[in-house]
């Protein structure tokens, strides 16, 4: 088991780090970084460049294998130790000596804030809650078969794929590597992921206040103090945290781009291909990144107005990195364009229906603190903006402005329009700007004070005494909480749950139909509650729920099948009426899963005359529909 866990971890080390530190070596962009910066920057990018490897393969017709792999990673390995090697010959080595202190402070928030994210899922062999499901068969399918995805087969008969795929090779990387079962590789790789927003959020914060104190604060924050990202393990929504984890490394290039004076061809390639791996990770993110570097763009041209050459630079170079960036990702573009895109732009122009979307684009206060930032965050959060507005601090306002961008574009249905992202997604991102805002307050504040104590020369170090324990009792009692964050009884898959796939699987026909505990979370879009979701992937069998997915990949008649036969089952007005539907609709069996869902099997044992009981054990029943 220690072997397996030293492995795994060795690995998981080279996939995460590797990639991106090759791209940068391999590149050469001229960039005045500190060790963090540098490192966080080669785990950002590695998150882009391995969507990009497998997108690259099977555009070329080949097949990212395990043995093909290992190849892979030993490449980058050689080419990270060229770099080294570069770097010393050249005399180039950056003093790790005069960074030692800050190094030790960013890898006891780093180790800790991964440690606690993985303790906290010790003993989950299965990712939790709705999306999760589906995560898990893209990511098998992605294992499989070496290439990206073309179909949901042989789980579901959706027959076209156009969703992000990004966290799916991570996760099918770290299985074909590791050996670590698909659904239990998604537990762990959610959790890296979640644990990145330490070394990432540390990148964007040095750039934008080149402050290592904020830096640290911001790591601090948002690896240990606050619930989110951490809070993303209950839901599995880790294709959106994968692009919130890589968009502060795109960002931080771009705004990298947008100081520099001439045109660098190698930092404009890679802002380019982060901003394209960031596209294959997460599309309503892709939107978020351009709102902010719009913001960055206007706001360095009105700085570089009296210079009509620097700000043809800038306009050109920024049009580079557009331009690379869409041809890189052009043949995705038009397949998303082809499906969830088209899809997307028809409810753009059919303008906002209520009965379509039901509550998807709700709005409660109390998403804020619940899925956003606790009070306290919230409230440094406006002294940070009143802070920077004081001092006229263009990234202060910045964050703050588009991040009120994003939100009132989440609320373009109050005036017919249909949003390209709901109030709630933002929600769940707002922890990166409150957390930079938080640690922009925390530091400012500091300063303020030490300098205006008695002795200023003294009292930095008298100040010193009482912050110490408290960012001691801080970090341990940050640590705890996130360690205990996870809700396992989120997970809809338990231990009797796979016994009874075992014995689905050998006792059922290969063409029975499930039907599994349905519940519509939008009025297009119904999702399982239970195990019995997890039939096609565990037993093989088909039920009457497919991934969620069926909503934007599969056929109109699809959906509209899959939607009717669901809500006249929720429906039925008693349990002869819903036999009735079942046997009109083929359903061979009812599955019942461990966790309590709106299914019960009472209903059921009481209409033995319909239904016969197949199997019981514990929490989990199987009937099978008499017809």
């Amino acid at each position: 088991m220690m072997l397996l866990t030293v492995k795994a971890t060795l690995i998981g080390a080279g996939i995460f780090y590797l990639p991106g530190q090759a791209l940068l070596v391999l590149l050469k962009p001229r960039l005045k970084l500190d060790p963090i910066e540098r490192f966080s920057l080669a785990l950002g990018l590695s998150l882009a460049a391995i969507p990009l490897s497998l997108y690259g393969m099977t555009l070329a017709g080949l097949h990212q294998t395990a043995s093909a792999l290992w190849i892979l990673l030993l490449v980058c390995g050689l080419i990270t130790i060229w770099g080294l090697w570069r770097s010393l010959r050249d005399g180039q080595l950056i003093d790790l000596k005069s960074h030692r202190t800050t190094l030790l402070a960013f890898a006891v928030i780093f180790v800790g804030a991964l440690l606690a994210r993985l303790l906290g899922v010790s003993g989950l062999d299965f990712p939790l809650w709705t999306d999760s499901y589906h995560h898990t068969l893209v990511a098998q399918i992605i294992a499989d078969t070496g290439q990206v995805p073309s179909s949901y087969e042989p789980y579901a008969p959706i027959h076209s794929f156009t969703y992000h795929f990004g966290f799916h090779t991570l996760v099918a990387w770290f299985n074909l590597l590791t050996g670590i079962p698909v659904p239990r590789s998604v537990v762990l790789v959610g959790q890296i992921v979640n644990a990145l927003v330490v070394p990432t959020t540390y990148l964007l914060a040095k750039r934008l206040w080149g402050n290592t104190s904020i830096a640290l604060s911001a790591g601090l924050i948002v690896g240990l103090l606050s619930h989110m990202p951490a809070q993303f393990v209950n839901w599995g929504r880790y294709t959106q945290l994968t692009g919130q984890i890589l968009m502060p490394v795109v960002l931080s290039l771009y705004i990298i781009l947008l100081d520099t004076k001439e045109r660098s061809w190698p930092l404009i390639s890679l802002c380019a291909l982060s901003a394209a791996g960031l596209f294959l990770a997460h599309n309503r993110i892709t939107l978020f990144l351009i709102v902010f570097g719009a913001l960055f763009f206007i706001h360095s041209i009105l700085e570089k107005r009296g210079s009509p050459a620097q700000i043809k630079t800038l306009v050109v170079n920024t049009l580079l990195v557009a331009l690379i960036a869409i041809l890189v990702a052009f043949s995705w573009l038009i397949t998303f364009a082809q499906g969830f895109g088209r899809q997307v732009a028809d409810t753009l122009v059919n303008g906002y229906d209520a009965e379509v979307y039901g509550q998807y684009f709700s709005w409660d206060w109390r998403y804020l603190p619940e899925f956003g930032a606790r009070v306290w965050m919230l409230f440094l959060a406006a002294a940070g903006i009143l802070i920077g507005a004081k001092r006229r601090d263009r990234n202060t306002l910045i964050l703050a402005l588009g991040t009120i961008t994003l939100l009132a574009l989440s609320f373009t249905n109050t005036i017919g329009f249909t949003p390209l992202f709901s109030a709630l997604i933002v929600a769940i991102w707002m922890y990166l700007p409150l957390g930079l805002l938080s640690a922009y307050s925390i530091e400012t504040m500091y300063a303020w004070l030490s300098e205006r104590w008695i002795v200023a020369s003294l009292n930095r170090r008298y100040l010193l005494i009482p912050i110490v324990p408290i960012l001691i009792l801080a970090y341990v009692t940050g640590a705890r909480s996130v360690k205990e964050i996870t809700l396992p009884e989120n997970g809809f898959v338990r231990d009797e749950d796979l016994l009874a796939m075992s014995w689905i699987r050998e006792n059922t026909e290969h063409d029975a139909l499930f039907y599994v505990s349905t519940h519509f979370w939008t009025p297009i879009v119904a999702h399982g509650l239970d195990a019995g979701y997890w039939i096609p992937y565990l037993a093989a069998r088909q039920t009457t729920l497919p991934p969620q997915m069926y909503a934007s990949d599969g056929s109109a008649e699809y959906m509209a099948m899959i939607n009717t036969r669901a809500r006249e089952l929720i429906h039925a007005s008693s349990i002869s009426d819903a036999h009735n539907l079942m046997v009109n609709y083929g359903i061979t069996h009812v599955y019942i899963g461990n966790r309590p869902s709106s299914l019960s099997a009472q209903e059921f044992l009481q209409h033995s005359d319909l239904f016969e009981l197949l199997y019981n054990d514990g929490q989990v029943w199987i009937f099978r529909v008499i017809s």
